[in-house]
């Protein structure tokens, strides 16, 4: 089969390499197929070698002019090659991958889109002055319906996905399964990296996103690339892959993890915790588990469908146990975390609960009521008013729930002493953040991990178990 352009040309990193490049590009002016309709269930597309003609595009979307459009590439390049992450190394870009990064621009792949938290106005179309500058914003852009409105899904920020995709070392001839594909940016550019001996299959559980990531691969005349439209590791099929992305996050994750790499094989998989807290692991199969190598802080938005199983944050009206110990409060304290006014804590106590969600069996997060909020800090960090975090020891009758800045104690003091004792152990270890975990992910009932030179913590999530550990700071890559 006759290989696109694109995906044969290799150009040097110069302007004159990347005009070539411009040239080459089936269609770098954000003009697409119109979205059609997925059919219910699993369904493969296989991306053919031809681009669809200008006849089937949509034509009332503005001509971009290229200069205007590598200015902004341009500008947004310089800020992933520089990109620090919150904890941890700097990683450089590969030639390759900054290679795709030009050839495939942002803005061929969002169709129109919201800033997070932003619920009110119309949506940013092509057609909107603000469009192209916004779509290289280095932040994510949330993906909107045909009314508009925001769908619980994004562009992610493209500092951080290509920073993991940095992290991931794909290499040409790889098969690698990317989890979340939205309309198919991440995709475009994996599939520069395994060439035209590799392949890349993508799972995207949302129509809509679905179809755009159809057309949008198809205009850009991408052969080696499967689109399914499903739910997470079941709609792939059998077979394993070398590399593995997702870009949701998950509480719960399925046994097949374990098997769906080869051996060797790597995956990025953002990790949501009890609470608020996630992390990005850097996983590498080795036998019948994974182990993380390299961690990071993150924040992505969960998984969708069946896949979303767990319950990270529980509605204080929910919890049974709570309900019966607080008809009266036995005592309150202050805990505080810095000199913030209460209502400013909740992000510095964050690392807190990133270490008791691992070590702490006991622990449990809250939403205390209704959020009225939308603003991408309280998405990222919570809302004060909204979000608790505690102790409970349903044995002994006791509860501890901190909540802007106080404990307030529920049945016997154990729990509230057992809070302050564990707020005493993580400042005596650094006050350390999720970053300085370790991870080994084995079947549930398996024999913990023998390699670990600390004290293992076992956290069980269904079908696996996860066995955390704190890494000595020189580990903390």
């Amino acid at each position: 089969m006759r290989r696109s352009t694109v995906e044969n040309m290799q150009v040097p990193l110069t302007r004159e390499g990347r005009r070539a490049a411009a040239a080459a590009w089936p269609d770098f002016r954000g003009r697409r197929r119109p979205a059609q309709p997925a059919a219910p269930g699993p369904q493969r597309q296989v991306m053919t070698d031809h681009p669809i003609s200008r006849s089937q595009r949509r034509l009332n979307v503005p001509m971009f002019e290229e200069k205007t459009v590598r200015a902004h590439q341009d500008a947004l390049f310089r800020q992933i090659k520089s990109y620090l992450p919150i904890r941890g190394q700097r990683i450089q870009i590969s030639p390759a991958l900054a290679d795709a990064f030009f050839r495939f621009p942002r803005h061929a792949f969002v169709s129109g889109f919201r800033r997070p938290g932003a619920q009110a106005g119309a949506p940013v179309t092509p057609a909107d002055p603000g469009f192209l500058a916004g779509a290289y914003e280095n932040s994510p852009l949330m993906y909107v319906d045909e009314a508009g409105r925001m769908l619980p899904a994004s562009s992610s920020e493209p500092a951080f996905i290509l920073h993991l995709a940095a992290l991931l070392d794909v290499q040409p001839g790889q098969r690698v399964l990317e989890i979340g594909c939205g309309t198919g940016w991440l995709m475009a550019l994996l599939s520069h990296l395994v060439g035209p001996e590799g392949h890349v299959t993508g799972v995207e559980i949302n129509p809509r996103l679905h179809a755009e990531a159809v057309g949008n691969l198809r205009a850009q005349g991408l052969a080696n690339i499967t689109v399914i439209a499903g739910d997470g590791f079941t709609a792939c099929g059998p077979g394993t892959f070398d590399r593995l992305i997702m870009t949701a996050s998950a509480y719960q994750l399925p046994h097949r993890l374990l098997t769906i790499l080869t051996e060797g094989g790597k995956a990025i998989i953002p990790i949501r915790n009890r609470g608020l807290a996630e992390e990005a692991h850097l996983l590498e199969r080795r036998g019948d588990r994974l182990v993380s190598c390299i961690t990071r802080l993150c924040k992505f938005v969960p998984v969708a469908g069946p896949s979303a199983t767990g319950t990270p944050v529980i509605p204080l009206a929910d919890d049974t146990a709570i309900n019966r110990l607080r008809t009266a409060a036995l005592s309150r304290s202050a805990m505080a975390f810095g000199q913030e006014a209460p209502g400013d804590m909740l992000r510095h106590a964050l690392p807190f609960t990133a270490f008791l969600s691992k070590v702490a069996p006991d622990f449990r997060a809250w939403s205390m009521g209704q959020s009225g909020r939308g603003q991408l800090d309280v998405a990222v960090f919570g809302d004060p008013d909204n979000y608790g975090f505690g102790l409970v020891d349903e044995t002994r009758g006791s509860a501890a729930i901190w909540h802007k800045g106080e404990v307030t104690a529920f049945g016997t003091p154990d729990a509230a002493n057992a809070l302050t004792l564990r707020l005493t152990e993580w400042v005596a270890a650094g006050r350390p953040s999720g970053f300085a975990f370790g991870l080994t992910v084995t079947a549930a009932g398996a024999a913990p991990p023998t390699d670990a030179s600390t004290q293992l913590h076992r956290e069980d999530r269904g079908d696996l178990t996860f066995w955390w550990h704190i890494r000595p700071p020189d580990l903390r890559l």
